[in-house]
């Protein structure tokens, strides 16, 4: 049976099942509906079901949609009751679709009522919507973005206190991932009132850092994400542990990013030295960079 299966051979297979042939048969680890599938024989995995395969139907979906162009192979066991929702080496089978930026199977996934959110108790699970925008996939997180009124998406993500897709999407520098959410009207800091009313614990919602802070003090991130933030609507005074974004601009020695901040009313003031705000910090930028290269600054 899991040779018949493992090679596609079809007739054989159904030869040994008639002869009395166990359908739930085992070759190593795999059972033989798994070896079908990772095969990708739609006609062999069609012949196991009708004859009540059901030893790794999890399994199987999983490689299923971990294979290329095997979305028949996906509909016949989500017909037959394979679990959408259970999870693999910690992944589900939208996970996969969501790494892979596989619209089509993100799609069919969701038809078949695949959770879009995390269950409250898994809260180690990172939910898809995450997974997509650390993988860069755009045309599964348009499919997402797109579902999120009828199937419920929480657009801001996690339950635990970590990362929020936005916030993922732009450590990532995924620009188009970014604006999708935002588009999807993404919290731009989700520790403020409006993240809270949305659903989010208060003890827990403050240890979100702030999108717009964390473009700012990464150095691998790009400018442009910032302009999109600062032109959404994100608070350019917005602090998290007692840094803000203008503060890590300066630190990190960026002044594209420090003019930026300062043309969309970032504080900062110098009563002593009547200097303005982007005057000011530029001099601080200045002194910042002295001290990193080693030498006394001319300011």
């Amino acid at each position: 049976v899991c040779n018949a299966a493992r090679l596609g051979d079809c007739q054989r297979l159904n030869s040994r099942l008639r002869s009395g042939g166990f359908v739930n048969a085992f070759s190593g680890d795999d059972s033989a509906l798994v070896l079908a599938v990772r095969n990708r024989h739609a006609a062999c995995v069609r012949e196991l079901l009708e004859w009540g395969a059901t030893d790794q139907r999890a399994l199987a979906l999983h490689a299923a949609c971990s294979a290329p162009s095997a979305l028949s192979i996906v509909e016949l066991l989500l017909q037959a009751s394979a679990s959408v929702d259970q999870r693999v080496h910690k992944a589900s089978p939208l996970d996969i679709a969501c790494h892979n930026d596989d619209s089509p199977l993100a799609q069919m996934l969701i038809e078949s009522g695949a959770r879009v959110n995390c269950p409250e108790n898994e809260v180690t699970a990172v939910p898809p919507l995450s997974v997509a925008c650390a993988a860069g996939s755009v045309s599964v997180l348009r499919t997402l973005c797109d579902a999120a009124e009828e199937h419920g998406l929480d657009i801001d993500g996690p339950l635990d206190g970590s990362s929020t897709p936005l916030a993922i999407a732009c450590s990532k520098n995924e620009y188009e991932c970014a604006r999708l959410l935002i588009e999807a009207r993404a919290s731009l800091d989700i520790s403020d009132a409006a993240g809270i009313a949305r659903g989010y614990r208060a003890h827990l919602s403050s240890t979100y850092e702030p999108p717009l802070l964390r473009v700012c003090r990464d150095p691998a991130c790009h400018a442009d994400l910032a302009e999109l933030l600062l032109e959404a609507g994100a608070d350019p005074d917005k602090q998290f542990g007692g840094a803000s974004a203008l503060g890590a601009a300066i630190f990190w020695c960026r002044p594209q990013l420090v003019q930026l901040l300062c043309s969309f009313g970032a504080s900062r003031m110098d009563v002593a030295g009547g200097l303005s705000a982007e005057e000011l910090c530029l001099k601080q930028l200045s002194q910042v960079t002295a001290l990193r290269q080693g030498m006394p600054s001319e300011v």
